[in-house]
């Protein structure tokens, strides 16, 4: 087996050093998976992991992102004490192991495509900074580095995915694991897909460098699969998605979600990940107790990793600056965001925003354990994609046309599918599922407030703290400037 993209300790230090020898006769399901199949097999063939460094980031011809995975602490508003929120339960929340400000315990991953790119020699003493510094939920992956820039993943340009285990902060205990899956990722060889128990794993202090080659655009999601009920509950998902090949947002008739001529247009856009929080499960892990997943309740709805007032707050960016901490939010404020310091971990806003006549695109991807039915109060929404899979006309057909002859002597043509794509103020979000929604804005008067959330999603508390809502605010033309990525 070629273990050339599997990174080795370079500088040590307490999470590179963690490795242990783990003898065959220990070899128990969570330390099988541990490694997946390949670590397995060095495993059983020496006892001790022997794996190399291939001493460089990314190849010249591929899109580089770095993802760390660790642990930490995030922030749910509690009702009375941050206006709207979550109603405290004794013991589970607010946690009282949480450092000031914190209050649930998180498993998640951090954007580190930055230090990924430094000289091999510092990059590792960088991003083991991070370790205990979570992100929920996390990163969108969109973009990757190429020659110190950031370019769009398109459709037929190779995207390269380095993962780093920093190791459990809190749970030393538990040496997982852990993996990217790209969720309805199409064609993907075993070797890269993730799932250990025929992939490679990555155990703490190493990295692994995932190679895809996409060929379909729309919106897809990420998530670790190792005990993948536990990790996806505690944090580990994040959006994905793919711009087509001849996306260019210069042009109107070329920024689209599914390529030139589908009628897939849009001026702005936003991500939406949604899930959800059992507070016993979180404070059960972080107690070094081990939880019941038969026994999910959700107590907290998540929208890219806040839940509602925190959705209404605005989104900041960490990847420039990863190890900078507050610095970011900090940076933020200086703009007016007005943030609180709780959500340095949680980045992502769940805010819409647009002018009158724009386009407004809506990726929903759910990576919860429940169905969600997603309503838009006011305003129609056209769902122009599902699942990566384009709905709208243009589209090439499933089924040849016979144009002349009979059986072997027959001509065809391909065809187009008619355009399936349709109109609604609410539609059903199954886990695991993914939608495309173009919302447009009527002209109208600025500073209309649509409201949009899961429909029947009450909250914990009698203001609605705790649920799964956000709105759409309407903002006078020209005030909103061009789109610096998604959410912002």
């Amino acid at each position: 087996m070629n273990n050339d993209n599997i990174n080795s300790n370079e500088t040590g230090g307490p999470v590179m050093d963690s490795i242990q020898e783990v003898g065959t006769s220990q070899l128990s399901r969570r330390s099988f998976l541990k490694f997946g199949v390949g670590g397995g097999v060095l495993l059983l063939g020496g006892g001790a992991l022997a794996l190399r460094s291939n001493g460089s980031a990314s190849a010249i011809d591929a899109m580089y992102v770095g993802l760390a995975a660790t642990d930490g602490w995030i922030s749910m508003p509690v009702s009375g004490v941050d206006g709207p929120g979550v109603l405290p339960q004794d013991p589970f929340f607010p946690d009282t192991l949480a450092p000031d400000g914190f209050n649930v315990y998180s498993f998640g991953f951090r954007d580190v495509s930055r230090l990924g790119v430094m000289d091999k020699g510092l990059r590792f003493g960088e991003i083991e900074k991070l370790r205990g510094r979570v992100q929920h939920t996390a990163p969108v992956l969109h973009r990757g580095l190429r020659n110190d820039q950031w370019e769009e993943f398109r459709v037929g340009e190779k995207i390269e995915i380095e993962l780093w285990n920093l190791g459990l902060s809190m749970r030393p205990d538990l040496a997982d694991g852990h993996t990217i899956h790209w969720h309805g990722f199409p064609n993907q060889i075993p070797y890269y897909d993730g799932v250990p128990e025929t992939s490679i794993s990555v155990p703490v202090g190493r990295s692994f460098v995932y190679e895809f080659l996409p060929d379909e655009a729309g919106t897809y999601m990420y998530h670790c699969h190792f005990e993948d009920v536990e990790h996806v509950q505690m944090g580990m998902t994040g959006v994905l998605f793919v711009r087509p090949a001849d996306y260019d947002d210069t042009a109107s008739a070329t920024k689209t979600v599914y390529g030139a001529g589908t009628g897939s247009e849009f001026n702005r856009e936003f991500t939406w990940m949604i899930t959800e929080i059992d507070l016993e499960e979180h404070w059960l892990s972080s107690h070094v107790q081990q939880p019941d997943w038969t026994e999910h309740r959700p107590d907290v709805f998540l929208v890219n990793g806040r839940t509602f007032p925190d959705t209404l707050l605005p989104s900041f960016d960490n990847s420039e600056n990863p190890t900078g901490g507050s610095e970011a939010i900090d940076a933020a404020n200086l703009g007016g965001a007005n943030l609180p310091e709780r959500l340095a971990y949680q980045p992502v806003g769940a805010l819409l925003e647009g002018e009158p006549g724009e386009k407004v695109l809506l990726r929903i991807a759910n990576l919860g354990f429940r169905s969600h039915s997603i309503e838009l109060a006011g305003l129609p929404m056209r769902i122009v994609g599902i699942d990566a899979q384009s709905v709208t006309g243009g589209r090439l057909s499933y089924a040849e046309t016979e144009l002349a002859g009979h059986g072997d002597n027959s001509t065809f043509e391909s065809g187009e599918r008619v355009d399936a794509s349709y109109v609604t103020n609410s539609i059903d979000v199954a886990p695991g599922a993914s939608y495309d929604i173009i919302i447009e804005i009527p002209a109208g008067v600025p500073g209309d407030v649509y409201p949009i959330g899961s429909r029947g999603i009450t909250g914990s508390d009698s203001r609605g703290g705790g649920s799964m809502r956000s709105e759409l605010h309407v903002k006078p033309i020209g005030s909103l400037g061009t789109q610096s990525r998604p959410n912002f």
